[in-house]
């Protein structure tokens, strides 16, 4: 007979922060999960720095830069509305695409997205088909 201890119906906790990830001084990248368990990453030059609004604390991966805990932060809600994505514009040249909800940001918040390179302001709420078949809001765009 094999006794096995533990306490195997435990749920795992997921422990949530906010932060800032820095370029320093050769600038870098880093992998991460966000708490709605998406995957995100970000990209930076050196001597710039990036929101990031709520992750798996524990989660930053292949990372060449350093990341700053500001605080926790609670699992993202769910929209209070039947928007699940928002349309978002390139700041640079106009370029436009759409993101996944996120209620951590809103209209006119200029964020980083992991579908293309640049500032994008939030333009407007939509709904959308798939919201996954499109990017995800990686953080603020610090200029």
């Amino acid at each position: 007979m094999i006794t096995v201890f533990g306490n195997w119906g435990a749920a795992a906790t997921i422990n949530c922060v906010e932060g800032t990830f820095d370029g320093g001084d050769f600038g870098g990248s880093a992998d991460y999960i966000l708490c709605n368990g998406n995957a995100g990453s970000v990209t930076l030059n050196p001597q710039t720095a990036s929101k990031i609004l709520c992750i798996q604390d524990g989660s930053i991966t292949n990372s060449t830069l350093i990341f700053n805990i500001t605080g926790p932060c609670e699992i993202g809600e769910a929209p209070a509305s039947s928007y699940n994505a928002f349309t978002v514009e390139r700041t640079s040249d106009g370029f436009s695409d759409y993101v996944q909800y996120d209620s951590n940001v809103a209209v006119n918040d200029v964020v980083l997205i992991s579908s293309h390179s640049g500032c994008f302001q939030i333009m407007s709420e939509t709904e959308v088909f798939d919201p996954n078949i499109y990017g995800v809001i990686t953080g603020e765009c610090l200029y």
